[in-house]
């Protein structure tokens, strides 16, 4: 269910790397005692942040980590880390998340896995099976400056849930200027769509990232996510 998501599209000179987060193990359903042993592939932009997160069932932090990684703008780093946790009784549900933070602290990426804490015993690994692209955009491209008042979005998703798929434009001061819900039908079935962003309080050209995610229902988490980096002006 938790797949390895890339935003494909070329890249050109004005355009931001794409970023990529692909993680690895722990897989969904994996049994596992603290430290948690995480293992991950990214591609990541200077003042970019890795966070690592584990909640329970409530929506409580268990565990975290922020961490920085030096930038490769040619070659995704392989990236791993341990996070230590305690629990109060012998087992425990948890969500596990990794997300890129740039350096207005936006979301650039995210994945997550659900895990089972333990106490103490072994751990059971299941690793990550399915390396499908969630998401493909084509409209807009990283970098692109536009104006008008409104972003068109087109590509194709591929939900990981029945929740719907969120599309938010956040400054770089962290406001929302606009959003869009995208009604799942099927999952598992792609969706090509075609939409728009209607955005407001722009007055000057803006950094803006056009984040698209989903949450979660037994954790009203996001887990899964991606973004473009774009311009907007009046």
């Amino acid at each position: 269910m938790f797949m390895l998501i890339g935003l494909r599209s070329p890249l050109r000179a004005d355009a931001e790397r794409i970023v990529t987060l692909n993680l690895i193990s722990p897989g969904e359903g994996s049994r596992v005692i603290s430290p948690i042993k995480i293992f991950a592939q990214v591609y990541i932009q200077p003042q970019h942040l890795i966070r690592i997160t584990l909640v329970d069932r409530s929506g409580s932090i268990i565990s975290r980590q922020l961490l920085r990684l030096e930038a490769n703008s040619e070659l995704p780093q392989d990236f791993t880390t341990s996070l230590a946790y305690e629990i109060p009784k012998e087992f425990t549900d948890g969500l596990l998340t990794i997300a890129i933070q740039d350096g207005n602290n936006r979301l650039v990426a995210l994945r997550s896995t659900p895990l089972k804490l333990q106490s103490d015993g072994e751990n059971s690994i299941t690793p990550q099976s399915l390396t499908t692209d969630w998401l493909t955009i084509t409209q807009p491209q990283p970098g692109d400056r536009l104006w008008g008042g409104m972003v068109v979005v087109e590509g194709t998703v591929i939900p990981v849930n029945d929740r719907p798929v969120f599309f938010e434009l956040i400054t770089e001061s962290g406001g929302q200027i606009g959003s869009r819900q995208l009604a799942v039908q099927s999952l598992g079935e792609p969706i090509t769509f075609n939409t728009t962003l209607p955005y407001a309080h722009i007055y000057k050209e803006r950094d803006v990232r056009l984040i698209i995610r989903q949450t979660d229902k037994v954790y009203g988490e996001n887990i899964i996510l991606d973004s473009v980096s774009i311009y907007l002006a009046p």
